[in-house]
């Protein structure tokens, strides 16, 4: 298995690393090689956070890297994060805590104070502090702009009321990077605002949600009741959040379908390696085209898929615009890990419901991916939008 999966590994990276992607690679398969899906399955089980995997890429320097040297980081840019997050898939660790920090703390390392970069970056770095973000309302959706959460300006501060949901991690979280209403436009549009919330702090109150996904961070009702913060709470200039939101937003896509494209060919090795042996007729099921057949339509979906990945984050470090690539690599990663996941639970047949095949729990993520961060109907919208010139959806 794990033969298998440096194999496939390999070949999928020839086309695509620099010298630093393919240290990043190596750096994180050695820290895979020691906490390994075993480990990250207790972690769920137990209800803890996966400390010792994160000191491990602490350690390796590996949570650094996309940060610049003199913010302390391990210098690179999002393709050396891709690298990381899709080779930490493709062990069967898909790890939200590792991408939540990271475009959090892009967005203060290029909008925030030198102060706010001094307090908030360090704990990034170290995986000891962990950030969650703040912005997904139950009424609102994807349309940000819809939100409720309102941040009102008083004389010593900024006075918060809302609620957001579905916040990844806030339970164990230190810190949140909070969207809010500081206004509205004449359209009624709200006008948005980035503050840092330190936690836990008064005022705040967080509900487990009752969520189905074998992932170790847990989702939370975050509810704010005249939660004060202070004036330099405010990252970036007031009502210019939406800005510094999609800085952060366009790259997270590109992340989340980096982890959708490492799962999906988890998910190809576990299902080939299963096919190569089991074999009711005297033959290997993986001889049948109609195994065969699904498996590497899904192999070359997720091949596609990641070419498209690496463009789009080779284009952001480059500084380009790219709303439409990085939307267009979410659609498609996650619909051929979807993929991947019909194919490979197929191959298994009945086995793969006994949950010691551990094969059912990726349902989970698989389906998820089609819904978050975006919803794919919504990616289509702006596809046809941005790509097509088409007028853009009403519904």
């Amino acid at each position: 298995m794990k033969e298998s999966i440096t194999m496939i590994g390999n070949l999928l990276s020839d086309s695509v690393d620099t010298e630093r992607m393919a240290a990043v690679r190596d750096a994180t398969r050695e820290v895979t090689s020691r906490w390994d899906r075993k480990y990250y399955l207790g972690c769920i089980e137990d209800g803890r956070v996966p400390a010792e995997l994160l000191e491990g890429l602490a350690d390796s320097g590996l949570l650094g890297v996309g940060l610049a040297e003199d913010l302390g980081g391990s210098g690179g840019g999002i393709s050396e994060e891709v690298v990381l997050k899709e080779t930490l898939s493709l062990a069967g660790l898909p790890l939200p805590y590792l991408i939540v920090p990271n475009f959090c703390r892009r967005v203060v390392a290029k909008f925030g104070t030198p102060e706010q970069r001094k307090s908030f970056i360090p704990g990034t770095l170290t995986g000891t502090s962990i950030t969650c973000f703040g912005l997904t309302e139950a009424e609102s959706g994807t349309n940000a702009f819809a939100m409720r959460t309102r941040a009102e300006a008083v004389s010593d501060g900024w006075l918060v009321n809302g609620q957001k949901i579905y916040i990844s991690g806030a339970g164990d979280a230190s810190r949140m990077l909070l969207v809010a209403r500081t206004g509205t436009t004449d359209s009624g549009r709200a006008r948005l605002s980035l503050f840092i919330l330190d936690l836990p702090r008064n005022g705040v109150t967080m509900t487990p949600m009752r969520t189905s996904a074998t992932l170790p961070e847990r989702q939370y009702v975050v509810s704010f009741d005249d939660v004060l913060l202070p004036p330099d709470a405010l990252v970036g200039e007031e009502g210019q959040g939406d800005r510094s939101m999609f800085f952060a937003l366009n790259p997270e896509r590109i992340l989340g379908a980096a982890g959708s494209v490492g799962l999906g060919m988890h998910l190809l090795n576990r299902g080939a390696e299963f096919v190569k042996v089991r074999a009711p007729f005297g033959r290997p099921t993986g001889s049948y085209q109609a195994v065969q057949h699904p498996m590497a339509r899904a192999y070359l979906q997720l091949q596609a898929a990641r070419n498209l990945i690496y463009q789009a984050a080779a284009d952001f470090d480059r500084g380009r615009n790219l709303g439409t690539a990085a939307n267009a690599a979410k659609f498609l990663a996650s619909e051929a890990a979807y993929d991947a996941y019909e194919a490979t639970f197929q191959s298994f047949g009945g086995a793969a419901f006994d949950r010691d095949s551990d094969i059912l729990p990726f349902y989970e993520l698989a389906r998820l991916q089609r819904v978050a961060p975006i919803n794919n109907e919504t990616v289509l919208n702006f596809i046809a939008e941005k790509a097509l010139g088409l007028p853009r959806s009403d519904r």
